[in-house]
């Protein structure tokens, strides 16, 4: 723990991946809570120690379904499959790479969202905390 590093400092970051939190700093936003209004648009810079193809967002308003699902073969044995059919219903995020900092905007497009996912290729790296500041 460094000496300047508090509870509160520590409250406010995302949730990081574990195993992942090395390989990830973040540059914006700085702090793992946003403070927004709908239709505001969120810039998130990234910096990466890793490669990854698909950016996607999940949120309270919207998830992408899972593209795994599985069947029960025999009793107690499952089989995982790939589902095509919610593999065609993916989201993803353009984003832009210089080096190893990845760069996106997310627009906020609903006053009732309180959390921000942020996933490469499907697995959920950062969750951000959004409060929605309705004046």
């Amino acid at each position: 723990m460094l000496p300047q590093y508090t509870k509160d400092s520590f409250a406010t970051n995302p949730y990081y991946q574990p195993g992942e939190i090395q390989n990830l700093q973040l540059i914006t936003p700085a702090s793992g809570i946003i403070h927004a209004q709908k239709g505001d648009s969120i810039r998130f810079t990234i910096a990466y120690n890793g490669r990854f193809k698909d950016l996607q967002i999940n949120t309270n308003i919207f998830r992408n379904p899972d593209i795994w699902v599985y069947d029960e073969t025999r009793k107690r044995k499952k089989q995982r499959r790939l589902d095509t059919l919610a593999l065609k219903r993916q989201q993803y995020i353009s984003y832009h790479r210089t080096g190893n900092v990845y760069a996106f905007d997310y627009v906020i497009t609903d006053n009732a969202l309180y959390y921000i996912d942020i996933l490469f290729d499907r697995k959920r790296m950062l969750r951000y905390k959004v409060i929605i500041d309705n004046n």
